[in-house]
């Protein structure tokens, strides 16, 4: 995505077909984490990251689907990028 934008800004992050509550923000505004991250994957860039923190604990062995809007679109298609790569990151610091 850097070819576009030097950062994303989510208006919008739903966790699909739930009533859990979630927050999304860009992960260069958050210092702490992008510390943490880029401890286990340095080609990753803070700027075009998005953090997304679910607010409850999900059931294991239950399909979820995460859906983000972003503000900043490449107008003449509508669309921030054709790929988008997501990990996790377990209670003990491992990413999946």
């Amino acid at each position: 995505m850097g070819w576009y934008t030097t950062s994303l800004q989510p208006y919008n992050c739903i966790l699909v077909n739930t009533t859990i509550s979630i927050s999304c923000s860009n992960l260069a505004s958050i210092a702490t984490l992008t510390a943490q991250v880029n401890q286990f994957n340095s080609l990753l860039s803070s700027t075009e990251t998005i953090a997304v923190l679910i607010n409850s604990n999900l059931l294991a062995n239950t399909p979820y689907a995460l859906q983000l809007h972003l503000y900043n679109v490449i107008p003449s298609i509508q669309k921030i990028s054709p790929s988008i790569e997501m990990y996790t990151v377990s209670s003990t610091g491992l990413v999946y």
